[in-house]
């Protein structure tokens, strides 16, 4: 999970006199969100225009008969925030949005990647967990906060 960890700062900016702020929360729709997808290594994505949601959407859904129809954008307005924790060996495995926040000079998408730990019972399928968000468009970098966390079931 090590490989997901893009940026490991918290949600804090700082004003103009120092002062550590916390960033401000970003609404955001999830528009896909599962266990299973085409796409089998670990990938956090920012997508700004159709052609690059429909490349993402035909690699997502390969598996899939019949494909399922791509979602809605509009991409004068929206943008979309994807990612996947790639191939896992077995069920237990799942990420959640705790939240998008945004900073002065950038967006922070804060996930928790969980995974089951000793004493949990799993599905022996092989799982590839994502959710893909649609956030309102914005010029700012995007960075990935990942929290990784085990549940012990004993």
């Amino acid at each position: 999970m090590v490989g997901l960890a893009i940026a490991t700062l918290g949600s804090v900016g700082c004003s103009q006199d120092g002062i550590a702020e916390p960033g401000v929360p970003v609404a955001y729709v999830e528009i896909d969100v599962g266990h299973n997808s085409g796409i089998s290594s670990e990938r956090l994505e920012v997508i700004r225009d159709e052609a690059s949601l429909a490349d993402l959407w035909r690699v997502h859904t390969t598996w899939q008969d019949p494909v399922p129809e791509q979602p809605q954008v509009d991409f004068s307005t929206n943008m979309v925030i994807a990612m996947f924790l790639g191939d896992k060996p077995t069920g237990g495995y799942g990420l959640e949005v705790v939240g998008v926040v945004e900073e002065m000079d950038r967006w922070v998408v804060q996930l928790r990647a969980d995974s089951a730990g000793s004493g949990c019972g799993v599905t022996t399928a092989q799982t590839q967990p994502y959710r893909i968000l649609s956030v309102p468009r914005s010029g700012k970098n995007v960075s990935f906060d990942i929290a990784d966390t085990v549940t012990d079931c004993e």
